[in-house]
């Protein structure tokens, strides 16, 4: 027993006791003013907010900020490329079936070959791979271009070539957020630095969310200003461009070969590690809610001829999504709770419900910013909840299978809500967000309960008189 221990009383530390004589002979404190309250709330978070800008500027000027630009520029491909495919097919063929399995496949291939390119990264350097593979990609981006063309002419196209062609274009679409995600979490098995972490993985979330109003807005200023295939079209001079970069200034990725960790990484399991699955099908739910109000809002947009405004609704919940993430990450709030996990989850379903409910574009619109500013707090909640159980050897796997997760449940909303929509009506697929929202707020619970169980009653109990 530990020498500073005394029985029947819960003393954290051996200071503790000395806080006391500090503090016996002391005058009550003044109950502060509403307005001195409000007062210290916001001195606090300015200097929260300060603190997080400080941490992450000292990451950005270490690697650069070519680094920056290149890390967000490539993120838009795998983010607008499922987009892409199903405005294209709505806008040439005035319906969202086809168009929706494409995308669906497109996730579901990308999600497949995250855990292949995160050990090949790890075995040949990530120049090699992504150059490698960005030019496959570019490949296969002319392929699916040219297939799109027979269900533009009016002709009978196929349509199992258009599919291999978009599971060619998931497969070779590079996961730049997984590959980022593998380097910082060997970078903290190096360092030891948990401050680093959370700062890093929180960039990376903020990265996540920035591409997302970026990528609507690219796809809908092409359909709107070109034409349908101008979409995909884009993600190829992305590819291009990324391509560019790591020829120009090879420096853009900050390491070639991870040589920082031996041996193969450990299982998750154990410990509070037996707790990952809930964050990962959290992470699920959260992509199924994105690619089903994707793919609803397009289906919207066919119904009420309006497909030119499908890239602002887009934009707009992206932008509030970012708008939350944001302020979540630069005021460092505790967001790895149980607590925050059920909060964000009780918000998150009744912006869905309202989405769900019959309405014009303008509640539309309304709605659409109260699911950005949820989708955006959930986001980082299931972030800090993983980073928290999974700070061990085995981070990056973790963080690699929760962006498996994430492409998985936006191809199987993007699929759902397409095939619903087309089958009834585009309110009918705005349920599936919903559903996926109460699953994500049922997961919560469960999170909570699990937690409290295995740590929380692990506590001895009070004796008792």
């Amino acid at each position: 027993m530990s020498p500073y221990r005394i029985k029947n009383k819960r003393i954290s530390s051996p200071l503790s006791g000395f806080a006391s004589l500090r503090t016996r002979n002391k005058l009550p404190e003044k109950p502060r003013t509403p307005r001195q309250a409000v007062s210290e709330l916001g001195t606090r978070m300015r200097v929260s907010s300060r603190y997080a800008q400080t941490r992450m500027q000292n990451i950005l000027l270490t690697h650069g900020w070519r680094f920056f630009i290149f890390s967000l520029l490539m993120r838009l491909p795998a983010s607008m490329v499922m987009l892409a495919v199903m405005m294209m097919l709505a806008s040439q063929n005035n319906e969202a079936t086809l168009g929706g399995y494409a995308a669906g496949t497109v996730g579901i291939s990308a999600a497949f070959m995250i855990p292949v390119y995160r050990r090949l990264s790890d075995r040949w350097g990530q120049h090699k791979i992504f150059f490698a593979v960005t030019v496959l990609n570019i490949l296969a981006l002319v392929w699916l271009l040219l297939e799109s063309l027979s269900f533009a002419e009016g002709t009978s196209g196929s349509i199992s070539r258009f599919l291999l062609a978009a599971a060619l274009t998931g497969i070779t679409t590079v996961p730049l957020g997984t590959v980022m995600r593998t380097y910082w979490s060997a970078e903290y098995l190096k360092t030891k630095d948990r401050r680093k972490l959370n700062v890093s993985i929180s960039l990376e979330t903020m990265l996540d969310v920035i591409a997302l109003p970026a990528g609507a807005v690219i796809a809908g200023l092409s359909t709107l200003v070109f034409n349908a295939q101008a979409t995909l079209f884009s993600v190829l001079i992305i590819d291009v461009l990324g391509l560019l970069m790591i020829l120009w200034r090879p420096g853009s990725l900050p390491i070639d070969r991870r040589d920082m960790v031996e041996g193969k990484p450990k299982p998750l399991r154990g410990g509070n590690r037996s707790l990952l699955w809930l964050p990962q099908t959290g992470m699920i739910c959260l992509g199924t809610v994105l690619g089903s109000t994707q793919a609803a809002i397009v289906a919207f947009a066919l119904s009420t001829d309006q497909i030119s405004v499908t890239g602002f609704l887009m934009a707009l919940l992206g932008l509030f999504a970012v708008a939350s993430a944001l302020f979540i990450i630069f005021e460092r709030l505790p967001a790895f709770t149980w607590i925050a996990w059920l909060l964000s989850g009780l918000g998150l379903t009744g912006a869905t419900l309202l989405l769900s409910l019959p309405s014009s574009l303008e509640w539309l619109m309304l709605a659409l910013v109260l699911v950005g500013l949820s989708y955006g707090i959930c986001l980082v909640v299931v972030d800090s909840a993983l980073t928290s159980l999974a700070a061990r050897s085995n981070l990056d796997l973790a963080l690699s299978t929760m962006q498996a997760c994430s492409l998985g449940g936006i191809a199987v909303g993007f699929v759902w809500a397409a095939d619903l929509s087309e089958s009834y009506n585009h309110q009918v697929a705005l349920l599936v967000p919903l559903i996926a929202a109460v699953f994500f707020f049922i997961l919560g619970h469960l999170y909570g309960f699990l937690w409290r169980r295995m740590y929380e009653e692990r506590l001895a109990p009070l004796p008792q008189d």
